[in-house]
């Protein structure tokens, strides 16, 4: 037995998954595609299935679809985080040991999804704590743990009440957060003085548990919580007017587009693709990834910051003026001003080049 079968075999003997060790590989390049297939295999259908259930949507519906492009900027950044761990691992592997690749990959799953809440809906965030604080301090009401997800209740219910946690009455509350409460009530509901009468009559209506996070967003609608505001038209890459793609269209759209942007100078490039976002104020940096028109190497280049910082950003697209400005040296309103000759040269040049091709 060599050295390096039997480092493999002291590594199991502390409980690695072995699913893990043939990343250790002396041959640099099957490891490397041993990554790629544990990561496609393995990861990709639990990180999906968490993900889709949390947003409900499904990954085969279009990027033009809000969710599923927020689906995939979630899916994009666990990937980025397993995999920075697995090379971790490759390096010194006892150090960054893991005892069940299955159990991590949904860990990382959800933590990013609770991480993505926490940054794009501080008020909900807000609402989640005093909701939590509610249910462990409270004696009417109870969490549980059912497949590592939080399941809240009235303190009551016994066991196999709180497993069922849909109903057709679960379904009309999605459409009507208000459905269950008297319009007096309606118009009386704060989130300090009624909060925990109201949680309490919402279970009684319903009569039987919820997903905790399903029930934070209830009650955020039921305040009037909404986070998705615009946040003005000049910072929104938009398509024409109307226009739906699917996703062979809007690749062909955003590989010329990614070229010209490309052209910019430095400063232009760094304005414009921090600072993209939709109609609904979602970065849309992640589009270029997840359609397959640029790899992540390529973004770091064309904005010049090292992938590993790009990685812990990733989650936080897309930037204010201010954090463009600090990571440029410059202020947030030259920032501004670079991002609007950006916008102008790229719709001289690139739609202008559209038309002409259409003509």
């Amino acid at each position: 037995m060599d050295q390096h079968d039997f480092r493999r075999r002291q590594l199991s003997a502390q409980h690695i998954d072995p699913l893990l060790l043939p990343l250790l590989d002396r041959d640099q390049e099957q490891a490397t595609v041993y990554l790629h297939q544990l990561l496609e295999m393995d990861a990709q259908p639990v990180i999906r299935q968490i993900i889709g259930l949390k947003l409900r949507v499904t990954f085969t519906e279009p990027l033009t679809n809000a969710a599923r492009a927020e689906a995939d900027e979630l899916y994009h950044e666990v990937l980025l985080r397993l995999v920075n761990r697995l090379q971790a691992f490759q390096q010194e592997p006892a150090r960054h040991a893991i005892h069940s690749f299955d159990r991590y990959v949904a860990k990382v799953a959800y933590n990013c999804w609770h991480k993505h809440l926490r940054d794009q809906y501080p008020q909900r965030h807000q609402l989640k704590n005093r909701l939590y604080y509610l249910f462990t301090q409270r004696p009417d009401f109870q969490l549980w743990r059912s497949e590592g997800q939080a399941v809240a209740g009235l303190s009551h219910w016994q066991t196999p009440l709180w497993l069922q946690t849909d109903s057709a009455r679960l379904r009309e509350l999605r459409e009507d957060a208000h459905i269950f409460l008297p319009e007096r009530a309606q118009k009386k509901l704060t989130a300090r003085a009624t909060l925990e009468p109201t949680v309490k009559a919402l279970f009684e209506w319903l009569g039987h548990p919820l997903e905790f996070d399903e029930l934070v967003t209830i009650v955020a609608r039921l305040l009037g919580i909404n986070e998705n505001a615009l946040t003005g038209d000049e910072d929104v890459l938009e398509l024409e007017a109307g226009q739906k793609l699917t996703n062979v269209e809007l690749r062909l759209y955003l590989r010329p587009l990614w070229a010209e942007i490309k052209t910019l100078p430095r400063h232009q490039r760094v304005a414009l693709l921090l600072s993209l976002r939709d109609e609904r104020g979602n970065g849309l940096l992640p589009l270029f990834l997840t359609c397959e028109v640029a790899s992540l190497t390529d973004i770091a280049e064309t904005l010049e910051i090292p992938s590993d910082v790009l990685a812990e950003r990733w989650l936080h697209f897309p930037l204010d003026d201010a954090t463009i400005g600090a990571l440029l040296g410059i202020t947030p309103k030259t920032v501004s001003s670079l991002r609007k000759a950006a916008r102008q040269r790229l719709n001289r040049r690139f739609n202008g080049q559209r038309k002409k091709t259409r003509g």
